[in-house]
């Protein structure tokens, strides 16, 4: 009787660890398709791009935008006062 409980026990930690293993590895996997792999860039429609600002937010302002008018995310030229999905603000 005391084996069984053993087991019951170590079933639950198994459990439990899986459990939270699971959930890092989707917390990873979420945070991975905000942005392309290093040095791989999207296509301006994969982006939502527009040659607009949205709001407040446009790609002069963003961590990707690379002077004059380059994207570390997007392909081709873009406008600084452009915007993707992909904004993320400067620090």
């Amino acid at each position: 009787m005391m084996e069984n409980h053993k087991t019951d026990r170590s079933s639950r930690r198994s459990f439990l660890g899986r459990i939270a293993a699971g959930g890092a590895l989707a917390a990873t996997a979420g945070i991975a398709a905000c942005v392309p792999p290093f040095g791989m860039k999207v296509s301006k429609a994969q982006a939502n791009y527009r040659d607009q600002p949205n709001g407040n937010q446009r790609c002069a302002d963003c961590m990707y935008f690379k002077a004059p008018n380059g994207c570390s995310v997007v392909q081709g030229l873009i406008s600084p006062n452009g915007w993707s999905r992909y904004y993320k603000a400067r620090a």
